[in-house]
């Protein structure tokens, strides 16, 4: 399949690794799904599904590019807000989110996340450019499963996920 350059009357668009790219104008987010095939790396029945938040568009199509690869299904969101209206609608596994964002940071994001309760505790990566002991600390007062400095970012945050997902034993 040959990429397109262009979006489809559903507002689609394929690459040539069979990720389907579906523009949600209600809420303006990337959701991207795997086409193809199961490779083992999914949870029962459907992919993994990780929540992506970074107001650069160039980070969050990093983060989804290598979380694809993974066999993991991704939703993005710019801000705080559009993450809150992703996690109301969606069916989520974990949650990635930079820590600096205009409005809501990604810390008060995890602080509401946690305060939501739920049946299960929602994994949640912050990544943060800051990557000392007071921004990790502050992380994980927050509420934060792990912390990712973006220095380390690539393997890290999947190093990160897999353990926090329990798929170690399956990537390696």
């Amino acid at each position: 399949m040959a990429p397109s350059s262009g979006l489809d009357e559903r507002g689609r668009q394929s690459n040539q690794k069979g990720v389907v790219r579906d523009i949600c104008p209600g809420i303006g987010v990337l959701c991207r799904r795997i086409s193809g095939r199961y490779d083992g790396r999914m949870a029962g029945p459907r992919a993994l599904t990780i929540l992506v938040v970074d107001d650069s568009a160039f980070v969050r199509a990093s983060h989804c590019d290598r979380l694809a690869q993974r066999g993991f299904v991704t939703l993005t969101a710019c801000d705080a807000e559009q993450a809150r209206q992703v996690l109301a609608a969606e069916q989520v596994d974990a949650v990635v989110s930079d820590v600096e964002m205009p409005g809501d940071s990604g810390l008060q994001l995890c602080m509401w996340v946690r305060a939501q309760g739920g049946a299960r505790r929602l994994p949640f990566v912050l990544v943060s450019s800051d990557d000392d002991a007071e921004a990790r600390e502050e992380a994980m007062r927050a509420g934060a499963d792990a912390f990712v400095g973006k220095g380390s970012c690539a393997e890290g945050l999947m190093d990160a996920l897999e353990a926090l997902l329990g798929l170690r034993a399956q990537h390696r």
